[in-house]
């Protein structure tokens, strides 16, 4: 009885992995955005985005509220949502398949899986420590183009506002 308390209660601890960010390691940051994007919630990942991420996503957010108060009825450059992989589809799998880069820049290598597997891709978390704290600094798309290029990027074939 007190083991399967004990399981149930170490399963709520790190059920809840978001809230103890400062704790853990870039495989658990790939396994929190991986469940993120298979259940198409992103706010899961909300404390794992560094502050400058975080800054980026809220220019391009501007932008795009901008631009589709201006031109009413169109499709926004950010119309199908922050572009978090090299592919707009929502994937039934993503598995973290190991890390690489530096001591003070881990990326975490995901793989998304489709039911027609040449839609299948290879995109990486590039990570920074914030105060000590594994944060999502930019994601590296399979083409190796980033998440934050991409929200530049977007609004230069967008009519000005």
């Amino acid at each position: 009885m007190r083991l399967a308390l004990l399981v149930a209660g170490t399963i709520a601890l790190f059920g809840a992995a978001p809230a103890f960010a400062s704790s853990i390691g870039a495989s658990e940051v790939g396994n929190i955005f991986c469940q993120a994007r298979v259940s198409g919630d992103m706010t899961k990942i909300d404390t794992l985005i560094s502050p400058a991420l975080k800054e980026a996503i809220a220019t391009a957010e501007a932008k795009n509220a901008a631009a589709e108060k201006q031109y009413p009825g169109d499709k926004p450059p950010l119309g199908d949502g922050i572009p978090w992989a090299s592919s707009p589809d929502q994937p039934p799998q993503c598995t973290v398949m190991g890390a690489s880069g530096t001591a003070d820049h881990p990326e975490v290598v995901l793989y998304y899986q489709f039911p027609d597997s040449a839609a299948n891709r290879s995109d990486r978390l590039y990570l920074s420590f914030i105060n000590d704290e594994l944060r999502i600094d930019d994601v590296i798309y399979s083409d190796d183009s980033r998440l934050t290029g991409s929200l530049t990027s977007v609004f230069e074939d967008a009519p000005a506002p």
